[in-house]
């Protein structure tokens, strides 16, 4: 007997998904227990490799049910409430001891049992807006041989109705690389069988008939469009089955100082984190590589650039953290040392931060010596013209940025919160603006400075914006910030440069270059790693999923962020201009249920409940909330059916936390539990029994069986072979492995649960794509792992196959 979705439009009422234009990959997967009759357990299963396709008739078997059985088919949608009952709903009670009822009981259809089988065919709709709409089934068997009221049930399925298609597991919809190429993989789907797939004309490979497939392709610099074509069995072509959009281009981390090349149109970045320099296109932002180490040019590599000049076809740079200053070919990339304490002679430079070139000489900036520095443009040679033994005048504390201006060299002073005017010559020193001197709008942190025709552009941290400082008088006005001006402001403006009309600030917080309107003040993006719209995520740190979106945590601005899985959007969850209850005052870690998430406030030694729909936040469990110990610092959380699982840094354990009392245990630690001690449980993770602890302490994991609060060291130098953990902080589980963020190692390393054998997963070396800068948390997801990123302030994709990475949200 036939029963027809398309006959029950009831059935569709509020329950759509939101349908995919690429397609949807149809799904039918059983879940729950059936209970025994005379024969055995019903059971419930798709007919051979059939799937539910749209507008195609779907069969489903039933069998081991006695033939004289009399079967009825129990169709609906939800596998989680039913008639104001929570499913599964135990029907001992209703005289079928062992059976559970799974799906709510929306519509019925006799089955006919022969020879022990029944078949159950469903006729589904064609209409699209049945695309990713979920059914539940399971039987209802009467078997007189059963005690009690002589039915039992079989096991439940959950179907979901697909289209034919393609979907792409990696990467996201939306995303950026560094890399030059992506290696792609992705699903194919058709009612009559895949027979190619072509990403943008390129065959891809697979080994199952297209159900998984995977191309390298390469990459153009720029926007690229990656268009998925399917040929299925009958020679039919979808020639738009998926799409998705990568940006390729190098990235930029932490945009130091910047110069202008006017010759080739392009301006002329240092970047701290890669290290090395950059250009930016000034007609269109995109980035090149100009020198890096194991990227770009040959010669020793640069550690912390701070500053930068041109001197015809090389680069000077300023290393703070070498004490020298490299020369870089700008045809080839080619780095070299210039002036340090075994090139050139003179007194050695301590923290060179600002070169300017003056005649002959290359004027350096010293933030450590206090003073300036002249060396020899031919020879390397180093001398002091003004410190606090050479002129007169107000001593330089902390000089960060310099220009030339005649005879003079303008610096300004982080701590003086001035600039101040030396003379080359004689080294005197006068306070120029700042600190009494000139009107105005005060400086804050001014930190760079530019010549603009007759006046002084400085770049102010503490105002995020652009002064103006007249060079007469040494008067400052507000050219660019929060009341003048529109577009993005400056967050933490490391470098600075203008060529008459338009001034381009390299920003250490953005990771970006902006361009300024001089005559407006007016402010845009000219070059960024931006990707997804919302608010941006200052310091992510622990992360959880929730469907198909990730909440990230940030305890600089205590906030929750909500980021699109698919294109990186980012939504505000709470905060202080969101939702009602006690702030946020230090969320380090979050785990998610479907209508809420459970932070641990490390300030509020509490764990704090957040309403997902409005963003009301409420304490949970704390000294006044929920009995037993009190947490002294929770650090991480992870739920564990009915309790969620915290690890507490001052306690050093790991605690239990009932889900419907709030109240708290001690699982495991000093006291409960054998086995070593942990030392600095940072993250924790729990499946099957069993929880692992990240203990950045003990370098190491740490497995707790949940029953016991047995402790075992799995995996550290002495357990297990492979690379040592450095700064271990956060942990997912992958199968039969963990995956291990290491902060230190700017790294996923893989540890194997039953042997602790650990290798690198994904770094540097291991996967193509941005690298990890600061690491925090991971989640996992299917194929996917999502890494919440400090310092980059990113949420990056990592595929488990490759190890390959890709921006997702920035």
């Amino acid at each position: 007997m036939r029963f027809t979705l398309d006959s029950l439009p009831a059935l569709l009422s509020g329950l759509l998904f939101a349908a995919s234009s690429s397609g949807q990959k149809p799904a039918y997967e059983s879940f729950g227990m059936g209970c025994p009759g005379s024969i055995g357990v019903p059971v419930l299963a798709a007919d051979a490799d059939a799937l539910p396709f749209l507008g195609r008739s779907f069969r489903s078997v039933l069998s081991a049910v006695p033939d004289s059985s009399f079967a009825v088919g129990a169709l609906g949608l939800s596998n989680t409430s039913y008639a104001g009952s929570a499913l599964p709903l135990d029907l001992t009670l209703q005289g079928m001891p062992g059976c559970q009822l799974y799906v709510d009981l929306r519509r019925f259809v006799p089955l006919s049992i022969n020879l022990g089988v029944g078949n159950w065919d469903l006729n589904l709709p064609g209409s699209s807006e049945w695309i990713g709409v979920a059914f539940y089934q399971q039987v209802i068997v009467v078997d007189a041989a059963v005690p009690g009221l002589g039915v039992i049930m079989s096991n439940a399925n959950e179907g979901v109705i697909g289209d034919d298609g393609a979907s792409l597991t990696f990467p996201p919809l939306e995303s950026r690389t560094d890399a030059d190429s992506i290696r792609i993989r992705g699903m194919a789907f058709d009612s009559d069988g895949v027979s190619q797939v072509l990403v943008n004309g390129q065959l891809a490979m697979s080994s199952d008939g297209f159900a998984n497939w995977e191309l390298n392709l390469p990459l153009s610099a720029g926007d690229n469009i990656l268009k998925v074509e399917t040929i299925d069995g009958m020679g039919g072509i979808i020639d738009n089955a998926a799409e998705a959009r990568i940006e390729a281009q190098p990235l930029i981390h932490s945009p130091q100082a910047i110069i202008l090349d006017p010759a080739a149109n392009r301006a002329i970045v240092l970047d701290v984190d890669l290290p090395g320099i950059v250009a930016v296109d000034l007609s269109n932002g995109m980035r090149q590589v100009i020198s890096q180490e194991g990227q770009v040019g040959a010669g020793p590599g640069m550690v912390l650039p701070t500053g930068l000049a041109k001197d015809g076809n090389r680069l000077l740079v300023a290393d703070a953290s070498l004490a020298a200053i490299f020369a870089v070919d700008l045809s080839n990339g080619d780095r070299s040392i210039f002036s340090d304490s075994t090139r050139g002679i003179g007194p050695s430079l301590i923290t060179p931060r600002a070169p300017a070139l003056e005649g002959s000489s290359l004027i350096v900036a010293d933030a450590g010596a206090g003073c300036l520095f002249a060396i020899d443009l031919g020879t390397g040679d180093r001398s002091i013209i003004s410190g606090s033994a050479i002129g007169s005048g107000p001593n330089m504390v902390l000089p960060l940025g310099l220009v030339i201006d005649g005879g003079s060299a303008l610096v300004v002073d982080q701590i003086l919160a001035a600039v101040i005017a030396v003379d080359l010559s004689t080294g005197d020193r006068v306070y120029f603006s700042g600190a009494g001197q000139g009107m105005g709008p005060s400086f804050g942190v001014p930190v760079a400075l530019a010549i603009d025709g007759n006046r002084l552009l400085v770049a102010d941290i503490g105002s995020d914006g652009i002064l103006a400082v007249d060079l007469l008088t040494g008067d400052r006005s507000m050219v660019s910030d929060i009341n003048n001006g529109s577009g993005p402001l400056p967050g933490n403006p490391r470098g600075l440069v203008s060529d008459g009309t338009t001034a381009y600030v390299a920003d250490a917080y953005l990771d970006a270059v902006l361009s300024v309107d001089l005559s407006i003040g007016d402010r845009s993006l000219l070059s960024d790693n931006n990707i997804g719209a919302g608010p941006r995520v200052s310091l992510p740190l622990g992360i959880a999923m929730n469907g198909e979106r990730a909440l990230v945590v940030d305890p600089l601005t205590d906030v929750v962020i909500a980021v699109d899985l698919n294109n990186g959007d980012r939504n505000l969850i709470t905060g202080l201009s969101l939702g009602q209850g006690p702030p946020l005052q230090g969320p380090v870690g979050i785990a998610s249920e479907a209508d809420r998430a459970l932070i641990v406030d490390a300030s509020l030694d509490a764990v704090i409940a957040v309403d997902l729909a409005t963003g009301d936040r409420s304490i949970f469990s704390d000294l006044a909330n929920g009995s037993g110990p009190n947490f002294k610092n929770p650090v991480g959380i992870t739920l564990d059916g009915a309790r969620a699982l915290v690890v507490d840094l001052d306690l050093n354990a790991v605690c239990a936390v009932d889900l419907s009392t709030a109240d708290r245990s001690i699982i495991s630690s000093a006291s409960t539990g054998s086995g070593p001690l942990f030392a600095q449980p940072a993250a924790i993770v729990a499946a099957d029994g069993m929880a692992f602890v990240v203990d950045e302490g003990i370098k190491g994991v740490i497995s707790v069986d949940l029953s016991s609060g047995a402790r075992v060291l799995l995996s550290d130098k002495n357990n297990g072979n492979g690379p040592d953990f450095a700064e271990p902080l956060g942990i997912a589980l992958d199968g039969t492995r963990a995956l291990v963020v290491d902060v230190a190692l700017h790294a996923l390393i893989a540890v194997d649960l039953l042997t602790g054998d650990r290798s690198y997963f994904s770094d540097s070396d291991h996967g193509i794509g941005p690298d990890f800068l600061d690491p925090f948390h991971i989640i996992i997801d299917d194929n996917r792992a999502f890494v919440a990123d400090a310092r980059a302030r990113a949420v990056l994709t990592v595929d488990l196959l490759s190890a390959d990475r890709v921006l997702l949200s920035k």
